[in-house]
């Protein structure tokens, strides 16, 4: 705890932030436009967060509304992954064409697209294995 205090650490954090962090896409990777992945993705992480929220929500409703378990799961999985798919393409669809260039926002309006409605089906199915797992189901 000294160590660190003094700033005397025996590893060298920043020194191994600077070299590895290009790697996991925090550091600005320039192309050919000069924007990186993950930067271009940051003013729509707000509209992520509020689409699984979204999805969240649906499962739950759907799950309390309906009596039989494996009912309401299964339809708040489908109508839930819908509804984000829909919210999340829309809103990105609009933010991505006022923020960013025009071809770079097709590409960030594509990534939100089809493979959220994929992602949050197969996301589904995970959970209801770790819950049927877990007992919880």
């Amino acid at each position: 705890m000294a160590y660190r205090a003094t700033g005397k650490c025996a590893f060298n954090y920043s020194a191994f932030f600077n070299r590895h962090s290009e790697r996991y896409g925090v550091v600005r990777n320039t192309q050919s436009n000069g924007v990186s992945g993950p930067a271009v993705l940051a003013p729509v992480v707000p509209f992520i967060m509020l689409s699984n929220m979204l999805f969240v929500l649906c499962i739950d409703r759907l799950y309390s509304f309906f009596k039989n378990d494996n009912q309401g799961y299964w339809l708040g999985v489908a109508v839930g992954s819908f509804i984000k798919f829909i919210f999340l393409y829309f809103s990105v669809s609009f933010m991505s064409k006022l923020l960013i260039k025009q071809e770079l926002a097709q590409k960030v309006a594509q990534m939100m697209s089809w493979p959220q409605l994929a992602t949050a089906l197969s996301g589904g199915l995970i959970a209801w294995a770790v819950l049927k797992w877990l007992k919880r189901i």
